[in-house]
């Protein structure tokens, strides 16, 4: 017998239901869940749920990205449609997406199951992907990151990934920053882009300010309670 989980609406995130048959087909959109974005979560017994976070899509505005430039050390790029990132950390892309944790988004204390972060690249770039560990907000600028100017290793976390990305979307798996989130919500300061020292001098990826809400950043977070 299927336990079927149902996550009543939430508020700014797309809707999923799914069951813990252990089959395929898991995740289904639940169909007019904008209608439902006021509504308190629900899940039952089986306790799980998938949403999607995606800056503008159902409401949700908690989304956050910018880059930082060494050549224009004091101007602020959160506004822009690429996120830019070059080798000798001459340009670094922030990515960030507030609001995950909530009684009508995914419960604080959550386990979670999976998380997925999506985004598109322009063009093929070598790069890594680590934690933020300091506040940064979207008028922050290459010298006013951390306490110090540009990148230091005190301003970074645990190490995410290392990407090597053809032109088209690029899939990083993130569980391990959002199950710590989960319970620290206070510590998510979202992920930072590198250039990798050797391989594609640079790279891009849409922002969460393209007009194309459908090739945004977007992540995708499972989990039970």
């Amino acid at each position: 017998m299927r336990t079927i989980a149902l996550v009543l609406a939430l508020s700014g995130c797309s809707l999923y239901f799914g069951d813990d048959d252990g089959g395929g087909d898991d995740y289904k959109p639940l169909p007019d869940a904008g209608r439902l974005l006021d509504a308190p979560v629900i899940v039952d017994a089986g306790g799980f749920g998938t949403l999607m976070f995606q800056q503008g899509v159902n409401n949700y505005s908690d989304a956050h990205d910018t880059y930082l430039d060494k050549t224009s050390a004091n101007t602020a790029h959160s506004t822009e449609a690429r996120l830019l990132w070059r080798q000798n950390d001459m340009q670094v892309a922030l990515i960030r997406f507030d609001g995950l944790f909530a009684p009508s988004r995914i419960p604080l204390g959550a386990k979670i199951t999976s998380a997925t972060l999506m985004f598109n690249v322009d063009a093929s770039t070598t790069a890594t992907m680590r934690d933020v560990i300091i506040p940064w907000t979207d008028i922050t600028t290459y010298n006013s990151f951390g306490p110090a100017p540009g990148v230091d290793a005190s301003d970074l976390g645990a190490s995410v990934a290392s990407l090597a990305i053809n032109n088209g979307m690029a899939t990083v798996t993130v569980t391990d920053s959002v199950a710590r989130w989960s319970t620290a919500p206070n510590l998510n300061y979202g992920w930072i882009i590198l250039a990798t020292p050797t391989g594609a001098i640079a790279g891009s990826a849409i922002s969460s300010d393209d007009p194309n809400l459908a090739a945004r950043p977007r992540l995708v977070v499972s989990f039970t309670l």
